[in-house]
């Protein structure tokens, strides 16, 4: 045959050297199958014999020097090999290769193995492919939101270089608007190449591409701490119109209050007063001090309502005294009325209208609890013991206050346990209390106060109250008339518990 080995490398044969190779890797997979394990001269010396052997049996003439020179070729290159880098692709890629016997060791049939192998490396693909269209897209939305925002602080600009405030402005102010409109204008105009070259038309998808969204992204972070300063610099422009507007909006307000005071002719006391107020605000505007010009018109507004009030004051007070005079019918009801009303006469002499509220409204209550008519209503009694001493059981009559109709009025007091002031339309008055000597609260049935004992036995004798009229406070008075007594004298009030 023309393509036999002779003697040395180059003479063997592509015939020879596939046969060479077919007879190795049936003697590998022989030694695999059966878990022959060889070193290298045994395996070497038995290939060289099957090759021999292999050669004689199809008519081919081979020298032991041209097994030799097989072998060699063979092992030579079994350890050239150079693997690629680790990683999840060349892992599917061995999985891929070595589905053969993968499947055979997990009992899973050739085609499963293979199927199962290109499906992970097909969902792999996708996820890094989703990866990077999720961050080409990152950075498109990036540079559209920028040009979205340039363009809102363009408009922004527009407003601040018209606004007709600034001819208001002090000349420090108009010129620091126009460095700030100035240098804004200039800096948004540095980023419309970058707009015009990777946002056309409000959209960056056709501009931002696999290719070059990296490097996009570089570029917009400049971008971005463009726009950055220059809204910080149009927020410090619009709080200087802001502060403006907002001193010609004070100084009106002043002028206007000032005015009203005026024509309404006050006393003096309030004329100079509010004269002194507009004044200070005034300077205030002047400086371009906002706060403390605010705070001078809130003072000038207080001094208008005080002035038109003054007189209506005075004169509700006279009459609510006059009132309090004709329908008072015991002693202490006059002193408390005269008491407030020489208050309300040193407030008119001060001129000191916040006393003179206080005055006035005080006469007031009083008017109004002096035309009342009402009863304390007994509805029952209570013992209980209370939550900061388990040693003791207190007595309560309750009580329901109803006025001259019949409706329940609800009554302010002050819970005895917790100090609170409390609105209630049930209330219990303590009439006593009883130390535990031993035993439960449930089990005592040791004396009673006489006034709770009272109470429970007209209960007890018909079901009913009859005796229901624990007080009354007829027109005319601040205090009530007891009328519930024990062995001829009024019981005492305790302490309040609500129900």
């Amino acid at each position: 045959m023309g393509n036999i080995i002779k003697g040395s490398d180059a003479n063997l044969g592509l015939d020879g050297f596939l046969r060479t190779m077919d007879v190795a890797d049936a003697v590998k997979q022989q030694r695999e199958e059966v878990g022959k394990q060889l070193d290298l001269d045994e395996a070497k010396a038995d290939l060289k014999k099957r090759l021999l052997a292999t050669a004689k049996q199809s008519g081919d003439r081979m020298t032991e020097l041209d097994a030799e020179t097989a072998i060699k070729i063979y092992f030579s290159g079994l350890y050239t090999f150079q693997p690629p880098k680790k990683g999840v692709s060349t892992a599917l890629a061995a999985m891929y290769v070595e589905r053969r016997r993968i499947g055979l060791y997990y009992g899973v049939p050739l085609l499963v193995a293979g199927a199962i192998s290109l499906a992970i490396w097909g969902s792999v693909t996708a996820i890094k492919e989703s990866n990077l269209n999720r961050e080409e897209r990152a950075v498109e939305s990036l540079v559209e939101q920028g040009l979205r925002d340039s363009k809102d602080l363009g408009d922004r600009l527009n407003i601040l270089s018209t606004s007709p405030v600034r001819q208001y402005l002090p000349s420090q102010d108009t010129a620091e608007i126009n460095l700030i409109t100035g240098t804004a204008q200039a800096k948004l105009g540095e980023n419309k190449s970058f707009f015009s070259q990777y946002c056309l038309n409000g959209s960056a998808r056709e501009a931002v591409t696999r290719q070059n969204y990296l490097d996009v992204k570089k570029q917009m972070a400049l971008v971005q701490a463009s726009i950055t300063g220059v809204k910080s610099e149009v927020d410090r422009g619009n709080n200087i119109i802001t502060t403006q507007t907002k001193l010609i909006s004070v100084k009106q307000g002043l002028d206007g209050l000032i005015e009203q005071v005026r024509v309404s002719k006050p006393l003096e006391v309030f004329m100079q007063r509010a004269e002194d107020f507009y004044s200070r605000g005034i300077t205030a505007v002047n400086n371009r001090q906002l706060s403390e010009a605010q705070q001078q018109q809130d003072k000038l507004r207080e001094i208008k309502r005080d002035a038109a009030d003054f007189s209506d004051l005075d004169k509700r007070i006279e009459q609510t005294y006059l009132t309090i005079k004709g329908i008072a019918k015991e002693q202490l009801a006059l002193s408390k009325g005269e008491g407030i009303y020489q208050e309300a006469r040193t407030a008119v002499t001060a001129v000191n209208v916040a006393n003179l509220r206080q005055a006035a409204s005080a006469l007031s209550d009083l008017s109004s609890v002096l035309n009342t008519e009402y009863q304390d209503i007994i509805i029952g009694g209570d013992r209980r013991v209370p939550d900061d001493n388990n040693t003791i059981i207190r007595y309560y009559i309750k009580l329901e206050r109803h006025d001259s109709q019949g409706n329940i009025i609800p009554v302010i007091i002050t819970h005895e346990e917790t100090g609170q002031r409390v609105t209630v339309t049930t209330r219990g008055i303590r009439v006593g209390e009883v130390k535990l000597g031993f035993g439960t609260p449930e089990s005592y049935d040791g004396p009673e106060p006489e006034a709770y004992a009272q109470v429970k036995k007209d209960r007890m004798d018909n079901g009913v109250i009859d005796n229901k009229v624990f007080a009354r406070k007829p027109r005319g008075y601040i205090t009530d008339q007891k009328v519930l007594t024990v062995g001829g004298r009024p019981v005492d009030n305790k302490g309040e518990y609500p129900y």
